[in-house]
């Protein structure tokens, strides 16, 4: 019995623990949504009249090699954090990584 109790405990720990994350990502979108979140995001900006999105693993492509990038530690927080829930890591890592910071 008490380790049916357990098993629900930790299984209702990982729904809500889903849940936050869900609910928080979205925030992470528009900049100028104003339940945007900036700590937990990788922030887009304009430098030199080009705007500059982050990037991450899955779309390094994006990167321009005329931005400094550095690597975002909330991402990194995160993604450590939720770790179990396999979906953040995934998005912050592979989308997320790295934010803009200035022309080079």
């Amino acid at each position: 019995m008490k380790n049916d109790l357990w098993d629900f405990s930790f299984a209702a720990c990982l729904v809500i623990i889903a849940m936050t994350v869900i609910g928080v990502m979205p925030g992470c979108s528009n900049p100028n949504d104003p339940h945007h979140n900036d700590f937990l995001c990788a922030n887009s900006k304009v430098i030199d009249s080009a705007y500059v999105i982050p990037y991450g693993v899955f779309n390094e492509e994006l990167r321009n090699d005329k931005i400094v990038y550095q690597v975002c530690p909330a991402s990194v927080i995160v993604s450590i954090i939720f770790s179990e829930t396999i979906i953040a890591p995934v998005y912050l890592i592979g989308w997320e990584l790295w934010e803009p910071v200035k022309k080079r």
